[in-house]
Protein backbone atom coordinates (compact mmCIF):
# COMPACT_ATOMS: atom_id res chain seq x y z
CA UNK A 1 0.00 0.00 0.00
CA UNK A 2 2.74 2.42 -0.96
CA UNK A 3 1.46 6.01 -1.05
CA UNK A 4 4.07 7.14 -3.61
CA UNK A 5 5.02 10.45 -2.02
CA UNK A 6 8.67 10.23 -3.10
CA UNK A 7 9.88 9.24 -6.59
CA UNK A 8 12.79 6.78 -6.94
CA UNK A 9 16.37 7.77 -7.70
CA UNK A 10 18.92 6.13 -9.98
CA UNK A 11 19.38 5.10 -13.62
CA UNK A 12 17.39 2.71 -15.78
CA UNK A 13 17.76 1.74 -19.49
CA UNK A 14 15.06 3.17 -21.72
CA UNK A 15 13.80 -0.20 -22.97
CA UNK A 16 13.45 -1.39 -19.38
CA UNK A 17 11.64 1.81 -18.43
CA UNK A 18 9.21 1.32 -21.32
CA UNK A 19 8.57 -2.28 -20.30
CA UNK A 20 8.12 -1.18 -16.69
CA UNK A 21 5.39 1.32 -17.61
CA UNK A 22 3.67 -1.01 -20.08
CA UNK A 23 3.64 -3.80 -17.52
CA UNK A 24 2.06 -1.49 -14.95
CA UNK A 25 -0.69 -0.48 -17.37
CA UNK A 26 -1.48 -4.11 -18.13
CA UNK A 27 -1.49 -4.96 -14.43
CA UNK A 28 -3.71 -2.01 -13.52
CA UNK A 29 -6.15 -3.13 -16.18
CA UNK A 30 -6.15 -6.64 -14.72
CA UNK A 31 -6.58 -5.33 -11.16
CA UNK A 32 -9.52 -3.20 -12.17
CA UNK A 33 -11.36 -6.19 -13.64
CA UNK A 34 -10.29 -8.91 -11.17
CA UNK A 35 -11.76 -9.64 -7.76
CA UNK A 36 -8.65 -11.47 -6.55
CA UNK A 37 -5.25 -10.08 -7.57
CA UNK A 38 -3.54 -13.17 -6.15
CA UNK A 39 -4.81 -15.17 -9.16
CA UNK A 40 -2.23 -13.96 -11.70
CA UNK A 41 1.14 -15.55 -10.99
CA UNK A 42 2.39 -16.13 -14.54
CA UNK A 43 0.75 -13.33 -16.49
CA UNK A 44 3.01 -10.48 -15.40
CA UNK A 45 6.64 -9.67 -14.76
CA UNK A 46 6.41 -9.03 -11.04
CA UNK A 47 9.90 -7.56 -10.73
CA UNK A 48 8.20 -4.37 -11.96
CA UNK A 49 5.24 -4.66 -9.59
CA UNK A 50 6.56 -5.49 -6.11
CA UNK A 51 4.81 -3.03 -3.80
CA UNK A 52 7.13 -0.16 -2.86
CA UNK A 53 10.15 -1.38 -4.85
CA UNK A 54 12.21 1.03 -6.96
CA UNK A 55 10.77 -0.39 -10.20
CA UNK A 56 7.23 -0.26 -8.82
CA UNK A 57 7.65 3.41 -7.96
CA UNK A 58 9.35 4.08 -11.29
CA UNK A 59 6.38 2.70 -13.21
CA UNK A 60 3.94 4.70 -11.09
CA UNK A 61 5.68 8.06 -11.40
CA UNK A 62 6.43 7.70 -15.13
CA UNK A 63 2.78 6.84 -15.67
CA UNK A 64 1.85 10.04 -13.85
CA UNK A 65 4.14 12.06 -16.10
CA UNK A 66 2.86 10.58 -19.36
CA UNK A 67 -0.78 10.73 -18.21
CA UNK A 68 -0.63 14.50 -17.87
CA UNK A 69 -0.41 14.75 -21.65
CA UNK A 70 -2.91 11.99 -22.46
CA UNK A 71 -6.41 12.46 -21.08
CA UNK A 72 -7.56 8.87 -21.57
CA UNK A 73 -4.53 7.58 -19.70
CA UNK A 74 -5.03 10.13 -16.91
CA UNK A 75 -8.62 8.99 -16.39
CA UNK A 76 -7.50 5.36 -16.39
CA UNK A 77 -4.72 6.11 -13.89
CA UNK A 78 -6.96 8.04 -11.48
CA UNK A 79 -9.49 5.21 -11.53
CA UNK A 80 -7.24 2.16 -11.36
CA UNK A 81 -4.36 3.18 -9.06
CA UNK A 82 -6.66 3.65 -6.01
CA UNK A 83 -8.18 0.24 -6.75
CA UNK A 84 -4.72 -1.32 -6.73
CA UNK A 85 -3.90 0.50 -3.49
CA UNK A 86 -7.05 -0.80 -1.79
CA UNK A 87 -6.55 -4.39 -2.97
CA UNK A 88 -2.92 -4.38 -1.87
CA UNK A 89 -4.03 -3.12 1.53
CA UNK A 90 -6.11 -6.27 2.06
CA UNK A 91 -3.02 -8.49 1.91
CA UNK A 92 -1.02 -6.58 4.54
CA UNK A 93 -0.76 -7.45 8.22
CA UNK A 94 -1.43 -4.76 10.81
CA UNK A 95 2.28 -4.29 11.61
CA UNK A 96 3.04 -3.72 7.90
CA UNK A 97 0.29 -1.11 7.69
CA UNK A 98 1.63 0.60 10.80
CA UNK A 99 5.07 0.70 9.19
CA UNK A 100 3.73 2.11 5.89
CA UNK A 101 1.83 4.86 7.71
CA UNK A 102 4.98 5.85 9.59
CA UNK A 103 6.99 5.94 6.37
CA UNK A 104 4.30 8.00 4.62
CA UNK A 105 4.16 10.41 7.56
CA UNK A 106 7.93 10.88 7.45
CA UNK A 107 7.93 11.46 3.69
CA UNK A 108 5.15 14.04 3.94
CA UNK A 109 6.96 15.93 6.69
CA UNK A 110 10.06 16.05 4.47
CA UNK A 111 7.97 17.40 1.59
CA UNK A 112 6.42 20.09 3.79
CA UNK A 113 9.85 21.10 5.13
CA UNK A 114 11.90 21.07 1.93
CA UNK A 115 9.36 21.82 -0.81
CA UNK A 116 6.64 24.31 -1.54
CA UNK A 117 3.46 22.38 -2.32
CA UNK A 118 0.51 24.09 -3.93
CA UNK A 119 -1.79 25.63 -1.29
CA UNK A 120 -4.52 22.97 -1.54
CA UNK A 121 -1.95 20.18 -1.59
CA UNK A 122 -0.24 21.68 1.45
CA UNK A 123 -3.51 21.66 3.36
CA UNK A 124 -4.11 18.05 2.35
CA UNK A 125 -0.62 16.97 3.43
CA UNK A 126 -1.02 18.57 6.86
CA UNK A 127 -4.33 16.77 7.34
CA UNK A 128 -2.71 13.54 6.17
CA UNK A 129 0.07 13.83 8.77
CA UNK A 130 -2.47 14.48 11.50
CA UNK A 131 -4.56 11.47 10.46
CA UNK A 132 -1.51 9.17 10.43
CA UNK A 133 -0.61 10.32 13.92
CA UNK A 134 -4.16 9.81 15.16
CA UNK A 135 -4.26 6.25 13.78
CA UNK A 136 -0.80 5.34 15.10
CA UNK A 137 -1.31 6.86 18.55
CA UNK A 138 -4.74 5.27 18.94
CA UNK A 139 -3.06 1.85 19.10
CA UNK A 140 -6.05 0.58 17.12
CA UNK A 141 -4.23 -0.53 13.96
CA UNK A 142 -3.65 -4.04 15.33
CA UNK A 143 -7.36 -4.18 16.19
CA UNK A 144 -8.59 -2.82 12.87
CA UNK A 145 -6.52 -4.47 10.15
CA UNK A 146 -7.20 -8.15 10.75
CA UNK A 147 -9.27 -10.72 8.88
CA UNK A 148 -11.59 -11.06 11.87
CA UNK A 149 -12.36 -7.36 12.16
CA UNK A 150 -16.04 -6.51 11.70
CA UNK A 151 -16.59 -3.84 9.04
CA UNK A 152 -19.41 -2.41 11.17
CA UNK A 153 -17.11 -2.01 14.20
CA UNK A 154 -17.09 1.44 15.84
CA UNK A 155 -14.76 0.81 18.77
CA UNK A 156 -12.26 3.38 17.50
CA UNK A 157 -12.90 6.52 15.45
CA UNK A 158 -10.92 9.30 13.79
CA UNK A 159 -12.13 12.79 12.98
CA UNK A 160 -11.18 14.08 9.51
CA UNK A 161 -12.22 17.01 7.26
CA UNK A 162 -15.02 16.01 4.91
CA UNK A 163 -12.88 16.91 1.85
CA UNK A 164 -10.65 13.90 2.52
CA UNK A 165 -13.37 11.28 2.18
CA UNK A 166 -16.04 12.52 -0.21
CA UNK A 167 -16.75 9.00 -1.59
CA UNK A 168 -17.70 7.82 1.91
CA UNK A 169 -20.05 10.80 2.31
CA UNK A 170 -21.67 10.17 -1.07
CA UNK A 171 -22.37 6.56 -0.10
CA UNK A 172 -23.66 7.73 3.31
CA UNK A 173 -21.18 5.44 5.04
CA UNK A 174 -20.18 8.06 7.64
CA UNK A 175 -21.71 10.86 9.69
CA UNK A 176 -20.95 14.47 8.81
CA UNK A 177 -20.91 17.11 11.55
CA UNK A 178 -19.81 20.75 11.12
CA UNK A 179 -17.51 19.97 8.21
CA UNK A 180 -15.90 17.01 9.99
CA UNK A 181 -16.47 13.32 9.43
CA UNK A 182 -16.37 10.68 12.14
CA UNK A 183 -14.85 7.59 10.55
CA UNK A 184 -15.16 4.37 12.61
CA UNK A 185 -12.40 1.75 12.43
CA UNK A 186 -14.60 -0.47 10.27
CA UNK A 187 -14.22 2.14 7.49
CA UNK A 188 -10.50 2.86 7.89
CA UNK A 189 -9.48 0.77 4.87
CA UNK A 190 -11.90 2.74 2.71
CA UNK A 191 -10.64 5.98 4.26
CA UNK A 192 -7.04 5.18 3.33
CA UNK A 193 -8.20 4.44 -0.22
CA UNK A 194 -9.92 7.84 -0.37
CA UNK A 195 -6.76 9.52 0.92
CA UNK A 196 -4.64 7.83 -1.73
CA UNK A 197 -7.02 8.96 -4.48
CA UNK A 198 -6.93 12.57 -3.25
CA UNK A 199 -3.16 12.48 -2.92
CA UNK A 200 -2.84 11.16 -6.48
CA UNK A 201 -4.93 14.04 -7.87
CA UNK A 202 -3.01 16.66 -5.88
CA UNK A 203 0.33 15.05 -6.75
CA UNK A 204 -0.35 15.20 -10.48
CA UNK A 205 -1.36 18.86 -10.21
CA UNK A 206 1.83 19.51 -8.27
CA UNK A 207 3.89 17.85 -11.01
CA UNK A 208 2.12 19.87 -13.68
CA UNK A 209 2.94 23.11 -11.85
CA UNK A 210 6.59 22.26 -11.17
CA UNK A 211 9.47 23.92 -13.01
CA UNK A 212 10.92 20.54 -13.97
CA UNK A 213 7.77 19.38 -15.79
CA UNK A 214 8.46 21.38 -18.95
CA UNK A 215 12.16 20.52 -19.01
CA UNK A 216 11.37 16.81 -18.75
CA UNK A 217 9.59 16.97 -22.09
CA UNK A 218 12.76 18.29 -23.73
CA UNK A 219 14.22 14.81 -23.22
CA UNK A 220 13.96 12.66 -26.36
CA UNK A 221 13.51 9.54 -24.25
CA UNK A 222 10.44 10.93 -22.48
CA UNK A 223 8.92 12.02 -25.77
CA UNK A 224 9.58 8.57 -27.24
CA UNK A 225 7.90 6.86 -24.30
CA UNK A 226 4.91 9.16 -24.64
CA UNK A 227 4.55 8.40 -28.37
CA UNK A 228 4.66 4.65 -27.76
CA UNK A 229 2.00 4.74 -25.05
CA UNK A 230 -0.18 7.18 -26.96
CA UNK A 231 -0.10 4.93 -30.02
CA UNK A 232 -1.17 1.93 -27.97
CA UNK A 233 -4.03 3.88 -26.38
CA UNK A 234 -5.29 5.28 -29.68
CA UNK A 235 -5.15 1.91 -31.43
CA UNK A 236 -6.10 -0.37 -28.60
CA UNK A 237 -8.27 1.47 -26.11
CA UNK A 238 -11.45 3.25 -27.26
CA UNK A 239 -12.67 5.68 -24.58
CA UNK A 240 -13.22 3.61 -21.43
CA UNK A 241 -12.06 0.25 -22.76
CA UNK A 242 -8.61 -0.19 -21.28
CA UNK A 243 -9.41 -3.87 -20.86
CA UNK A 244 -8.53 -4.18 -24.54
CA UNK A 245 -4.96 -3.29 -23.70
CA UNK A 246 -2.50 -6.19 -23.47
CA UNK A 247 1.18 -6.91 -23.83
CA UNK A 248 1.99 -9.55 -26.44
CA UNK A 249 4.38 -12.21 -25.14
CA UNK A 250 6.72 -14.25 -27.31
CA UNK A 251 4.97 -17.48 -26.34
CA UNK A 252 1.54 -16.08 -27.26
CA UNK A 253 2.20 -15.28 -30.92
CA UNK A 254 1.09 -18.65 -32.34
CA UNK A 255 -2.39 -18.35 -30.84
CA UNK A 256 -2.65 -14.61 -31.44
CA UNK A 257 -1.69 -15.03 -35.10
CA UNK A 258 -5.22 -16.30 -35.77
CA UNK A 259 -6.27 -12.63 -35.52
CA UNK A 260 -3.56 -11.41 -37.92
CA UNK A 261 -4.30 -10.14 -41.42
CA UNK A 262 -3.33 -12.75 -44.06
CA UNK A 263 -0.12 -10.91 -45.00
CA UNK A 264 1.25 -11.10 -41.45
CA UNK A 265 -0.20 -14.56 -40.85
CA UNK A 266 1.72 -15.73 -43.94
CA UNK A 267 4.98 -14.27 -42.60
CA UNK A 268 4.40 -15.96 -39.26
CA UNK A 269 3.72 -19.36 -40.85
CA UNK A 270 6.78 -19.00 -43.09
CA UNK A 271 8.94 -18.10 -40.12
CA UNK A 272 7.73 -21.10 -38.11
CA UNK A 273 8.39 -23.44 -41.03
CA UNK A 274 11.78 -22.10 -42.17
CA UNK A 275 12.92 -20.30 -38.99
CA UNK A 276 14.04 -17.45 -41.24
CA UNK A 277 12.51 -14.57 -43.20
CA UNK A 278 13.89 -12.37 -45.93
CA UNK A 279 15.16 -8.94 -44.89
CA UNK A 280 12.01 -6.90 -45.62
CA UNK A 281 9.66 -9.58 -44.33
CA UNK A 282 11.56 -9.73 -41.05
CA UNK A 283 11.61 -5.92 -40.87
CA UNK A 284 7.87 -5.56 -41.54
CA UNK A 285 6.88 -8.45 -39.28
CA UNK A 286 9.01 -7.09 -36.41
CA UNK A 287 7.34 -3.69 -36.73
CA UNK A 288 3.92 -5.31 -36.79
CA UNK A 289 4.62 -7.25 -33.58
CA UNK A 290 5.96 -4.08 -31.96
CA UNK A 291 2.88 -2.06 -32.90
CA UNK A 292 0.41 -4.64 -31.58
CA UNK A 293 2.03 -4.72 -28.15
CA UNK A 294 5.24 -6.76 -28.09
CA UNK A 295 7.90 -5.11 -25.87
CA UNK A 296 11.52 -5.08 -26.98
CA UNK A 297 12.69 -7.83 -24.63
CA UNK A 298 9.86 -10.13 -25.76
CA UNK A 299 10.75 -9.38 -29.39
CA UNK A 300 14.38 -10.35 -28.76
CA UNK A 301 13.22 -13.58 -27.13
CA UNK A 302 10.84 -14.33 -30.00
CA UNK A 303 13.41 -13.83 -32.78
CA UNK A 304 16.28 -15.46 -30.91
CA UNK A 305 14.33 -18.72 -30.52
CA UNK A 306 13.61 -18.85 -34.25
CA UNK A 307 17.01 -17.81 -35.57
CA UNK A 308 18.81 -20.15 -33.16
CA UNK A 309 17.24 -23.10 -35.01
CA UNK A 310 18.66 -24.79 -38.09
CA UNK A 311 17.12 -23.83 -41.43
CA UNK A 312 17.72 -27.18 -43.10
CA UNK A 313 17.21 -27.03 -46.85
CA UNK A 314 14.19 -24.68 -46.63
CA UNK A 315 16.13 -21.49 -47.28
CA UNK A 316 19.52 -20.27 -48.44
CA UNK A 317 19.85 -17.88 -45.48
CA UNK A 318 23.15 -18.47 -43.68
CA UNK A 319 22.52 -16.14 -40.74
CA UNK A 320 21.99 -17.47 -37.24
CA UNK A 321 21.41 -16.02 -33.78
CA UNK A 322 24.56 -17.66 -32.49
CA UNK A 323 26.70 -15.88 -35.10
CA UNK A 324 24.72 -12.68 -35.77
CA UNK A 325 22.77 -12.20 -32.53
CA UNK A 326 24.35 -8.81 -31.70
CA UNK A 327 23.45 -7.49 -35.16
CA UNK A 328 19.84 -8.63 -34.78
CA UNK A 329 19.52 -7.11 -31.29
CA UNK A 330 20.85 -3.79 -32.64
CA UNK A 331 18.36 -3.99 -35.52
CA UNK A 332 15.45 -4.57 -33.13
CA UNK A 333 16.56 -1.76 -30.83
CA UNK A 334 16.77 0.48 -33.90
CA UNK A 335 13.15 -0.35 -34.81
CA UNK A 336 12.07 0.51 -31.27
CA UNK A 337 13.77 3.92 -31.56
CA UNK A 338 16.64 3.12 -29.18
CA UNK A 339 19.55 3.21 -31.64
CA UNK A 340 20.72 5.18 -34.67
CA UNK A 341 18.58 8.20 -35.51
CA UNK A 342 16.06 7.11 -32.83
CA UNK A 343 13.20 7.68 -35.24
CA UNK A 344 9.89 5.93 -34.69
CA UNK A 345 9.10 3.12 -37.14
CA UNK A 346 5.63 1.68 -37.65
CA UNK A 347 3.92 -1.17 -39.46
CA UNK A 348 3.93 -0.65 -43.25
CA UNK A 349 0.76 0.30 -45.03
CA UNK A 350 -1.05 -2.11 -47.34
CA UNK A 351 0.57 -0.64 -50.44
CA UNK A 352 4.05 -1.36 -49.09
CA UNK A 353 3.08 -4.95 -48.35
CA UNK A 354 1.56 -5.33 -51.81
CA UNK A 355 4.77 -4.03 -53.39
CA UNK A 356 6.60 -7.00 -51.88
CA UNK A 357 4.52 -9.31 -54.07
CA UNK A 358 6.35 -8.17 -57.20
CA UNK A 359 9.70 -9.48 -55.95
CA UNK A 360 10.55 -13.05 -57.03
CA UNK A 361 12.67 -13.57 -53.89
CA UNK A 362 10.00 -12.28 -51.51
CA UNK A 363 8.44 -14.53 -48.89
CA UNK A 364 5.92 -11.82 -48.00
CA UNK A 365 3.45 -9.72 -49.94
CA UNK A 366 -0.33 -9.58 -50.08
CA UNK A 367 -1.89 -13.07 -50.28
CA UNK A 368 -5.04 -11.68 -51.90
CA UNK A 369 -2.96 -10.14 -54.69
CA UNK A 370 -0.49 -12.83 -55.73
CA UNK A 371 -1.21 -16.17 -53.99
CA UNK A 372 -3.00 -19.10 -55.61
CA UNK A 373 -6.00 -20.58 -53.79
CA UNK A 374 -4.02 -23.31 -52.05
CA UNK A 375 -1.45 -20.92 -50.62
CA UNK A 376 -4.11 -18.33 -49.77
CA UNK A 377 -6.13 -20.86 -47.75
CA UNK A 378 -3.07 -21.54 -45.63
CA UNK A 379 -3.10 -17.88 -44.48
CA UNK A 380 -6.77 -17.76 -43.48
CA UNK A 381 -8.54 -18.89 -40.32
CA UNK A 382 -9.43 -22.58 -40.61
CA UNK A 383 -13.04 -22.10 -39.48
CA UNK A 384 -13.97 -19.58 -42.18
CA UNK A 385 -11.39 -19.92 -44.96
CA UNK A 386 -13.57 -21.83 -47.44
CA UNK A 387 -16.51 -19.45 -46.95
CA UNK A 388 -14.20 -16.49 -47.54
CA UNK A 389 -12.63 -18.08 -50.61
CA UNK A 390 -16.03 -18.75 -52.17
CA UNK A 391 -17.11 -15.16 -51.47
CA UNK A 392 -14.15 -13.05 -52.60
CA UNK A 393 -14.20 -14.12 -56.27
CA UNK A 394 -11.87 -12.68 -58.90
CA UNK A 395 -13.74 -9.47 -59.62
CA UNK A 396 -12.69 -7.68 -56.42
CA UNK A 397 -9.54 -5.79 -55.53
CA UNK A 398 -7.10 -7.05 -52.91
CA UNK A 399 -8.36 -4.39 -50.49
CA UNK A 400 -11.97 -5.46 -50.94
CA UNK A 401 -11.04 -9.10 -50.39
CA UNK A 402 -9.16 -8.19 -47.22
CA UNK A 403 -12.21 -6.29 -45.97
CA UNK A 404 -14.37 -9.33 -46.61
CA UNK A 405 -11.99 -11.48 -44.59
CA UNK A 406 -11.92 -8.90 -41.80
CA UNK A 407 -15.71 -8.86 -41.55
CA UNK A 408 -15.76 -12.66 -41.58
CA UNK A 409 -13.29 -12.78 -38.68
CA UNK A 410 -15.29 -10.21 -36.73
CA UNK A 411 -18.48 -12.16 -37.32
CA UNK A 412 -16.81 -15.42 -36.33
CA UNK A 413 -15.40 -14.11 -33.07
CA UNK A 414 -18.54 -12.21 -32.18
CA UNK A 415 -20.61 -15.35 -32.81
CA UNK A 416 -23.17 -13.34 -34.75
CA UNK A 417 -24.00 -16.17 -37.10
CA UNK A 418 -24.62 -19.90 -36.82
CA UNK A 419 -24.61 -21.11 -40.42
CA UNK A 420 -22.48 -20.81 -43.51
CA UNK A 421 -25.26 -19.12 -45.48
CA UNK A 422 -25.73 -16.49 -42.79
CA UNK A 423 -22.00 -15.92 -42.68
CA UNK A 424 -21.88 -15.30 -46.41
CA UNK A 425 -24.72 -12.84 -46.16
CA UNK A 426 -23.04 -10.79 -43.47
CA UNK A 427 -19.72 -10.83 -45.29
CA UNK A 428 -21.24 -9.60 -48.51
CA UNK A 429 -23.28 -6.88 -46.86
CA UNK A 430 -20.33 -5.40 -44.95
CA UNK A 431 -17.58 -5.45 -47.53
CA UNK A 432 -17.74 -1.70 -48.13
CA UNK A 433 -18.12 -0.74 -44.47
CA UNK A 434 -14.45 -0.82 -43.53
CA UNK A 435 -11.95 1.92 -44.43
CA UNK A 436 -8.44 1.11 -45.64
CA UNK A 437 -6.50 -0.50 -42.80
CA UNK A 438 -2.86 -1.09 -42.03
CA UNK A 439 -2.01 -4.61 -40.78
CA UNK A 440 -1.94 -3.41 -37.16
CA UNK A 441 -5.32 -1.69 -37.53
CA UNK A 442 -6.74 -4.90 -38.97
CA UNK A 443 -5.56 -6.77 -35.87
CA UNK A 444 -6.97 -4.24 -33.39
CA UNK A 445 -10.29 -4.11 -35.25
CA UNK A 446 -10.71 -7.89 -34.85
CA UNK A 447 -9.46 -7.85 -31.28
CA UNK A 448 -12.01 -5.24 -30.20
CA UNK A 449 -14.74 -7.66 -31.26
Amino acid sequence: MTFYFKPPRGNIPLHKLQECVEERISYLDFVRESTDISECHDHFKFEYLIDGSALDRTGHFMLRLVALKLKSLEEFLLESEPILFTKRLRFLKHNQIDKELRIARRHVKEILFHCQPLPKYQVFLKHFVQLCEDMIESKAISHTFTDEHDLSCQDHCVLVPFTLCLPLIVRRDVDLTAGKVIVPCGKWSQLLGCLFGEHLKHGMQQLLASNSYTSMWDDDRVRYLFRVLKLKFNQNAPSNAMSKYSTLRANEVDQTSLLFPPCMRNMHITLRQRHRLSHYSRFYYSLFLKDIGMPLMESIEFWSKEYAQSTGSCTSCSHSWQKDGRKYVYSLRHMYGLEGSRREYHTPCCQQVQNMSSSPLSDGGCPFLSFDDKKLLNCLHNQIKFDVLSTVGNDKSAKEKCHIYLDALKSFYAEKVSSTEGNKEIIASNQNSTPALSPSQFYFTVKKT
